[in-house]
């Protein structure tokens, strides 16, 4: 009997444990332990699915010519269960080559998501030659591949709140208070590895301006208590219109206010609005958005209002009636206490309204706030003097 050598041929992307078994009788394998299958996400046609490819490559000792057929089989596995092995029609089936001596070639067949499938090929050889030859005589032979296990994850779905408010279905925007921290929680997204997040000022019918575009990759699970404008500092991954690329952390780009917008002119005297977003890229890119608008009227003295510098030197002057003055601001490191009554402490908090410094001075002479250490971002420095307590709005650069 003449003997066969198949190469099975593949490579394994998004996959569980292989299984794989011996293999013996006259058709033989190379190399022994193959049967390995390529898994390409992202499918153009369908891309709730996946692409599972099985490439075969196959050669005669013997040099005799015949037909290869090929067939793809595959069972289910539930909870740990296997099922009943079936013939399954690849979408894109393997090539008939008609009568060779070698052969090459290669199936795809479409999987979806939340499955998990072991696969095996039945290859059936059948020689052929001249009459009374040793290939015309020579019988067809069979056999299966080892067993390559597929499984696909669920499709990862983006979702969030802000400030605890969830996403309207009508697409109509949130309003937020103007004072408070914008938060948002986005945990609630599931089976993602990796998540896009991105801001961009924009007007009520989610037109872009170009003036503030941020945006980015960031590994892992999207988190919960994302505090936007922190994020937007702290992160290097900016993009400006209208070429994205890279640009240096500033406070000006971090900085998100209510009012009207200034440009471009075609939008200029529009209310301003924030475009916010989360997207998933597995397998393929799918994005949950909102539009935000400041509510200018509720204001929070115990949070960080957000606001551009103009406006918290606007609303500095408005509530420093005591006299008591902070400068710079912006600031690097250090900040001023310009006052005639006697300051005994300070608090200073984030824009979690969580607590990152606090000094008390019973003789009543602070003069300074030290802010070395804290990150870039907004802050609110409580002030407490011999005539109660004051809340001022300060920048760290």
């Amino acid at each position: 009997m003449k003997k066969t050598a198949l190469l099975f041929c593949a490579f394994l992307l998004f996959m569980s444990t292989n299984l794989f078994a011996a293999l013996t009788g006259n058709l033989q394998f190379s190399p022994a332990l193959g049967a390995n299958i390529t898994v390409y996400p992202n499918s153009t046609l369908y891309p709730a699915s996946y692409e599972v490819r099985i490439s075969v490559s196959s050669y005669s000792n013997t040099f005799c010519a015949g037909s290869y057929s090929l067939s793809l089989e595959r069972r289910n596995i539930t909870n740990g269960t296997s099922g009943t092995w079936g013939s399954v029609t690849p979408n894109t089936p393997f090539p008939n080559l008609g009568t060779v001596e070698s052969y090459s070639g290669t199936c795809m067949i479409y999987q979806a998501h939340a499955t998990k499938y072991e696969y095996r090929v039945k290859i059936v050889f059948n020689p052929t030659g001249s009459s009374g030859t040793t290939c015309a005589t020579m019988a067809n032979e069979e056999k299966y591949t080892n067993i390559g296990t597929v499984q696909v994850k669920p499709k990862a779905v983006p979702n969030f709140t802000v400030n605890g408010m969830t996403i309207p279905a009508d697409a109509s925007p949130l309003s937020p208070c103007y004072s408070q921290a914008l938060v948002m929680d986005a945990d609630l997204t599931s089976n993602e590895s990796d998540y896009f997040m991105a801001v961009a000022e924009s007007n009520r019918w989610w037109e872009s301006t170009g003036n503030l575009e941020w945006g980015g990759w960031f590994a892992g699970q999207a988190p919960d208590n994302i505090v936007v404008q922190d994020k937007m500092l702290n992160n290097k991954h900016y993009f400006t219109a209208p070429t994205p690329a890279q640009v240096t952390a500033s406070p000006s780009l971090a900085v998100l206010k209510g009012g009207l917008l200034q440009s471009p002119p075609s939008l200029a005297g529009q209310d301003r609005y924030y475009r916010l977003q989360i997207c998933v890229g597995e397998p393929e890119w799918t994005c949950k958005m909102v539009l935000v608008r400041f509510d200018m009227g509720c204001r929070t003295a115990s949070v960080v209002d957000v606001s551009d510098s103009k406006e918290i030197g606007e609303f500095l002057t408005e509530e420093n009636t005591s006299g008591v003055k902070l400068f710079p601001n912006p600031v690097k490191d250090v900040v001023s206490i310009n006052t005639k009554e006697k300051v005994s402490g300070y608090t200073v908090y984030n824009l979690s309204n969580t607590i990152v410094k606090t000094e008390q001075n019973k003789k009543g002479d602070l003069q300074q706030v030290d802010l070395t250490g804290l990150k870039q971002g907004l802050y609110v420095i409580e002030i407490t003097t011999e005539k109660g307590v004051e809340r001022h709005k300060i920048i760290k650069e």
